[in-house]
């Protein structure tokens, strides 16, 4: 109705068929055609269902069918709570982290960054999600990708500093250095 409607974390766990026919949250599935369904491998986010697909696709895309790079934000409180308790995590940001591969390694690395900083009175935390999806040859369109928008602040802005003055790596940045991306780890 002309609205923008903000989406909530647990729209993407709403069940649609894969091109297999397989039921799968939206947030793990891409929209067939997309630059998504190029970069992702299909193992890991199959594609959505091309019935389905037919249907609006910005529908499809508020209930997390991937599409292209997804960037997602934590606000701080949901860090400070994982944080705090690394082995129950209870909240809607849980819905979204479960897509960051090595969210647990991050928070251990903010861990000793951080050397017990409050981190309340900071932003939101923008994180692209699914990285650890990206097909070996897709590499150099999504590294592109990731240089634009909101995705390339999730790249270049750290996450405020530490008492010592450190810059704390966004998640994104983070995962690129340790976990994967383009190039020998």
């Amino acid at each position: 109705a002309g609205s923008d409607p903000r989406p909530e974390p647990w729209w993407g766990e709403v069940l649609l068929p894969a091109q297999d026919g397989e039921l799968l949250p939206a947030h793990g599935l891409v929209l067939p055609g997309s630059p998504a369904a190029e970069w992702f491998d299909p193992e890991v986010l199959p594609v959505l269902d091309d019935h389905v697909a037919q249907r609006p696709g910005e529908g499809l895309v508020l209930a997390g069918v991937r599409a292209g790079i997804t960037v997602e934000r934590l606000d701080a409180r949901a860090v400070v709570e994982a944080l705090t308790d690394l082995d129950d995590p209870d909240d809607d940001a849980t819905l979204v982290t479960d897509a960051l591969d090595g969210w647990g390694a991050y928070l251990e690395h903010l861990e000793e960054v951080l050397e017990g900083d409050d981190l309340t009175d900071r932003g939101d935390l923008v994180v692209v999600a699914d990285l650890d999806a990206v097909r070996e040859e897709a590499w150099g369109e999504v590294m592109a990708a990731l240089t634009r928008g909101e995705a390339r602040r999730a790249v270049v802005e750290p996450w405020g500093r530490g008492a010592d003055g450190r810059a704390i790596p966004s998640y994104t940045a983070w995962w690129l250095q340790h976990r994967g991306g383009p190039g020998p780890r």
